[in-house]
């Protein structure tokens, strides 16, 4: 994808937790908004995934809905 061939993408690594944890200058904390979400599951290695992002966002533009946030992957 373009941010991968630009070297644009921002990138953060969620982790959930439990209970109250400060941030650092390094580390920022904050809660995720809730929402609806579209969601599908890919099946193979992550560099392989794109076709998987383009049907989903096939299916959200098909739909007449919008994407109001950033992605977010979970990984297993």
């Amino acid at each position: 994808m373009e941010a991968n061939e630009k070297g644009t993408a921002a990138v953060e690594v969620v982790w959930p937790v439990s209970g109250t944890v400060k941030g650092t200058k390094e580390m920022k904390v904050f809660e995720l908004p809730r929402g609806i979400m579209a969601h599908t599951i890919h099946y193979g290695p992550c560099e392989s995934c794109e076709s998987s992002y383009l049907k989903l966002f096939a299916w959200i533009k098909e739909k007449g809905l919008r994407i109001s946030g950033p992605i977010r992957e979970v990984l297993s």
